[in-house]
């Protein structure tokens, strides 16, 4: 593992975990709970998946998390502008005290946010099931990328156009002051 597990942001629905790194990568994600294995688990091994939604060519890199909560907001600043980056593990409506976590959709919210200038923004989207020996097939249906292997499957509308690579999406696209791009990930 490259990172350090310090630099390692935590999220969580309560039934399940996700790791965040510096870069905006989920390093990350076990699926439904927390002793399932993971769709991302670069954390183990490079090959293992993650899913990165960044800026091209980052300066400098700062992170908090929201008024008490696991909501992660990441600001990258570069050259041409800033971008914050917003993630969560989402929860089901309504739920408190000991509630927390019941009826958990399983699902990655993340907010890509230009707050000034202007950003090129890059989404790279590998899941590795499995702790990452499950390969899995990636395909396009009505816009979204499904990614489907063995019992697992997920369904990323990532809010822009992603090429499929064999087991992996990815694109590129510019953001200017004020514009949003956001990306849901739901375990089906």
């Amino acid at each position: 593992m490259s990172t350090r597990i310090g630099d390692l942001a935590f999220l969580s629905d309560m039934h399940s975990a996700a790791l965040v790194d510096r870069s905006g990568s989920v390093e990350w994600w076990c699926l439904p709970h927390f002793s399932s294995p993971s769709v991302f688990g670069r954390i183990l091994d490079t090959g293992a998946g993650h899913f990165r939604v960044a800026p091209t060519l980052i300066e400098s890199v700062e992170r908090h998390y929201l008024d008490d909560s696991l909501v992660l907001r990441t600001t990258f600043q570069t050259a041409t502008g800033t971008l914050e980056l917003t993630d969560a593990l989402a929860m089901a409506k309504g739920v408190r005290g000991h509630d927390v976590g019941k009826g958990s959709p399983h699902v990655i919210l993340r907010e890509a946010h230009c707050t000034s200038g202007e950003i090129g923004l890059e989404v790279d989207f590998v899941p590795r099931f499995e702790y990452g020996l499950t390969t899995p097939l990636v395909w396009h249906e009505d816009g979204i990328v499904i990614s489907t292997g063995g019992p697992t499957t997920l369904r990323l509308d990532a809010g822009m156009e992603l090429a499929i690579d064999g087991a992996a999406a990815a694109g590129r696209t510019r953001l200017r002051t004020g514009e949003s791009i956001e990306l849901s990930l739901i375990h089906i």
